[in-house]
């Protein structure tokens, strides 16, 4: 897990059954891009933490992590959780 100070930061959550959530908010792979995108031109020093439920697929964790680097976001922190 990485420290993340300062600014706000922008929470995306992966469920174990492969579901996004962008602060809450549910979203599909393909709108991760443009929400994403949209949160960078906000914010060019966006902060995004990934919680990733434990039995998450990594299929879904490294997609969520290519936009990421796709779009230039650098402070990605990421913390394993527990499912409910």
């Amino acid at each position: 897990a990485v420290a993340m100070k300062g600014e706000a930061k922008t929470v995306l959550s992966i469920t174990a059954k492969g579901e996004y959530f962008v602060n809450g908010e549910r979203a599909s792979r393909i709108e991760l891009k443009k929400i994403f995108a949209d949160k960078k031109k906000e914010n060019s020093s966006l902060q995004v933490l990934l919680k990733v439920d434990k039995e998450a697929k990594f299929d879904d964790v490294a997609g969520a992590l290519d936009v990421m680097h796709e779009l230039g976001i650098e402070s990605v922190g990421v913390a394993a959780v527990k499912g409910k």
